[in-house]
């Protein structure tokens, strides 16, 4: 089982890893990557939700899990 590692350890290649931030004072778990909202921005990369691309603030990651590789219905 993967640990949440502090978010200065993570990669930040554009991979997308789970990520620990902070909503309205809640801790939440979302899929997010360290980058550009477009890769012509001229802004400074940081991190963003990887289903909206809008800023957040993590403090822990982990990497995704595994794909299934089988499925039973």
């Amino acid at each position: 089982m993967n640990k949440w590692m502090p978010i200065n350890t993570a990669p930040l290649d554009g991979s997308i890893v789970l990520v620990c931030h902070c909503d309205r004072h809640v801790y939440a778990p979302e899929a997010a990557f360290f980058g550009h909202y477009h890769l012509t921005s001229a802004n400074k990369p940081c991190w963003r939700s990887a289903n909206s691309s809008t800023k957040i603030v993590c403090t822990h990651w982990m990497p995704l899990p595994s794909h299934p590789t089988k499925i039973n219905f």
